[in-house]
């Protein structure tokens, strides 16, 4: 009997204790359903409607799903708007964002405000940016802030932030739209910093409000050169660069001639070295007399030690061949002779890209605000000539990805934005599918470092021509992250980043980026053939 009462006060027990589990499942409150159809023609106007154009129908269609109970789905018409950028976007999303509740929702609206260049848009930004509430809106809306002269009040004060993400958020604002009168801020903030993320974007913001201004902060660049944060020394490496004569000629030198110094800060050394070298005197302060004599000597030696087998790294190998094709000395002349019959050793190419004329455009530093710029006319048909993907459909459970074959066997493997690059994403994928990314060329840019990836023209879809609108977004660039290069944007070309480009934020088409596999693209060839494919 007693053993009944025991089992009995157990199951009770049970009872009590699943019981609130059990009504919360059977709540009656569940997500709303998504408005299928109202997806299916956010998803056609996509194609159909070209940025900063006049459509109304576009404006109504996404004011008609920014109302929509689903939070998916205004989020989706958020980020349509802040894309397209139809005109009285404002307006809808403002209006919007004053009784919008669910927080990511928000966030999204915040981001596609930022994309609008209204003054009314960015009067909001500042307000956001300066109002007690949630830091992370705070952080988007100070990111996105910077173009009006308005904004610089409000960077400034968010460079003493106690707040980690708004120094941050600052930094990236004046990386994308720098501006002199923030250098010394931008160097007293960097000088203090603790934070790895926010000091390489620091150092980013400081070479482009610089802009080769030579400033009381410009002596504490010299012993960035040997940070442990790579991209601080990367950063400090550009920086240096654009200073007007040789002010860190000793450490520089010293550096790149050291065997003990991480390979990392002596490639960032060794392209100072390349940039002074190159300096053809207009504007430039070419490097002459004793300066260039030792600079000379330094190369000689170096790529001895590369000739030699004593330095593995392939791009600090490359890095010296480069400069070793600057010296005019008599010394470099013979050595390049030696090696000119040696296929082991091939001198890098002075430049690649161009626009025509043998002058390749400065998309870098504060030449990013050139991209603003560029035009192309909209496509002839409102119909694309590629099988659209679908976002909602396919990207709400998991990121399409691909497959990159190397010619060694080795895989990458990609993941693809396509809720921010619809477009571009589906155009990619349907390429892919018909096997018109077979035998991609990779081919080796310098300015900016990264690896471009163009197709056969003989092997190319019409749907690699077409025109694709720009589809903007909020998305950092990283190293390893997939966009579409300014130059190189048409015949379904990719380009992967070899270094972070906070200065092209918000301004080109960002695809994806590297998922696996980033450090095999070191041994890329140039040249070589490569298969992008369905994983």
């Amino acid at each position: 009997m007693s053993a009944c009462v025991r089992i009995f006060r157990i199951a009770a027990t049970g009872v009590a204790l699943l019981s609130p589990l059990l009504w919360a499942c059977s709540s009656t409150r569940k997500p709303p359903r998504v408005n299928i159809a109202l997806v299916d023609e956010i998803e056609k106007a996509e194609w159909a409607t070209w940025p900063g154009r006049e459509e109304a129908a576009s404006l109504e269609l996404a004011a008609s799903a920014i109302g929509d109970p689903s939070a998916e789905l205004r989020r989706m018409a958020a980020g349509f708007l802040g894309r397209k950028r139809p005109l009285g976007a404002g307006g809808v999303l403002l209006e919007r964002l004053r009784v919008e509740e669910d927080p990511a929702v928000r966030l999204a609206l915040v981001s596609a405000l930022g994309r609008l260049g209204t003054v009314a848009a960015r009067t909001a930004l500042r307000r956001i940016a300066t109002a007690d509430g949630d830091d992370e809106l705070r952080a988007i809306a100070l990111a996105n802030l910077g173009s009006l002269e308005g904004d610089q009040a409000v960077l400034g004060a968010a460079l003493s932030s106690p707040t980690p993400g708004e120094r941050l958020a600052a930094g990236l604002a004046l990386a994308r739209y720098p501006a002199a009168g923030q250098a010394s801020n931008v160097g007293a903030a960097l000088a203090s910093e603790r934070d790895e993320r926010v000091r390489w974007v620091l150092t980013e913001a400081l070479r482009l409000c610089s802009a080769g201004a030579e400033g009381e902060w410009a002596g504490g660049l010299c012993s960035l050169l040997d940070d442990g944060n790579f991209l601080v020394s990367m950063g400090a490496s550009r920086a240096i660069r654009d200073l007007p004569g040789s002010r860190c000629l000793t450490e520089v030198t010293a550096l790149a001639g050291s065997e003990g110094a991480p390979w990392l800060a002596r490639l960032g050394a060794a392209g100072v070295v390349k940039a002074w070298l190159g300096r053809d005197g207009a504007g430039g302060k070419r490097l002459d007399g004793p300066g260039r004599k030792k600079l000379e000597e330094l190369v000689i030696e170096q790529v001895s030690e590369t000739v030699a087998g004593r330095i593995p790294q392939v791009a600090l190998r490359r890095e010296w061949f480069g400069c070793l094709a600057l010296c005019q000395g008599e010394q470099a002349r013979e050595l390049r002779e030696k090696l000119a019959g040696n296929q082991r050793f091939q001198l890098a190419p002075q430049a690649a890209g161009g626009t025509g004329d043998g002058q390749a455009p400065s998309f870098i530093g504060r030449g990013a605000l050139r991209i603003d710029s560029l035009r192309a006319e909209p496509p002839g048909s409102r119909q694309p000539p590629f099988e659209r993907s679908s976002p909602f459909r396919l990207a709400r459970h998991r990121p399409p990805r691909l497959c990159l074959l190397m010619g060694d066997g080795e895989k990458l493997y990609l993941e693809l934005f396509l809720s921010s690059a619809p477009n571009h994403v589906s155009a990619l994928l349907y390429l892919v599918g018909r096997g018109a990314c077979s035998g991609l060329k990779s081919r080796r840019l310098d300015e900016p470092v990264g690896i471009l990836l163009e197709p056969a023209a003989s092997d190319s879809e019409p749907a690699a021509g077409c025109v694709l609108a720009p589809e903007l977004s909020g998305r950092r660039i990283l190293r390893g992250t997939i966009v579409a290069h300014p130059l190189h944007s048409g015949g379904g070309s990719l380009f992967i980043a070899g270094r972070p480009l906070p200065e092209w934020e918000g301004r080109v088409s960002v695809l994806g980026r590297v998922l696996l596999g980033q450090r095999k693209l070191a041994g890329l060839d140039e040249g070589g053939k490569v298969d992008l494919v369905e994983p």
